[in-house]
């Protein structure tokens, strides 16, 4: 019942990064922006790293036959850090992998890992499709929570409770559909405060 219920559980609520050097963290506390645009006809969202000026990543398209929106899915990445403290994604796109371990390099930074957080992000958007994207709900199946458990049961993310990931689901999409109305905009991301919050177009 905790599990699926406490969202003050905060004992589960895990730092991965806390025992890394300083450079091989997450800033506790930073800004995104997603800048959508048009190219050769096509819409693309580009993410910079507003504390560094720095593009992360490459520019992103649906990767669809249908303007799904999911050009705008790296904020569940971000969202991610922010309530779970966690992406392998997001780690790339910053430059923060834990190198200093080889082993958590490896298994819990590197491409497998990465590929199930996608997975899992994947496997939210799709069942989300049937469901409005989550924009008028405040729960998520508990059988899709079940699902992501096992799917991330191999990886340090393993710890994290249903209650968690649905925080971080429902949250995270109400930004998202700030994004794709409003076309872009400024994200805080907050392992600090564990929030993940739409600060405006500009």
């Amino acid at each position: 019942i905790k599990d699926r219920f406490d969202l003050e559980h905060s004992e589960k609520f895990i730092i991965y990064d806390s025992d890394y050097p300083e450079v091989e963290q997450f800033p506790r506390e930073f800004e995104v922006q997603f800048i959508v645009i048009n190219e050769d006809g096509k819409e693309k969202v580009r993410i910079i790293n507003n504390s560094t000026g720095k593009q992360l990543g490459n520019d992103i398209t649906d990767n669809s036959h249908q303007d799904d929106g999911y050009r705008f899915h790296d904020i569940f990445h971000f969202g991610y850090v922010a309530y779970l403290g966690w992406s392998p994604v997001v780690r790339k796109l910053m430059g923060i992998k834990r190198k200093s371990d080889d082993v958590t390099d490896e298994i819990e930074d590197g491409a497998r890992a990465a590929i199930t957080e996608e997975l899992v992000s994947l496997f939210i958007y799709s069942h989300g499709m049937d469901h409005q994207l989550f924009k008028y709900s405040n729960s998520v199946d508990t059988e899709i929570l079940k699902t992501v458990q096992k799917l991330v049961s191999g990886i340090e993310v393993k710890n994290c409770t249903q209650k968690q990931w649905e925080t971080s689901i429902i949250n995270s999409y109400k930004v998202y559909d700030e994004l794709r109305v409003n076309k872009g905009g400024r994200v805080l991301v907050s392992i600090k405060n564990r929030k993940l919050i739409y600060l405006g177009k500009s």
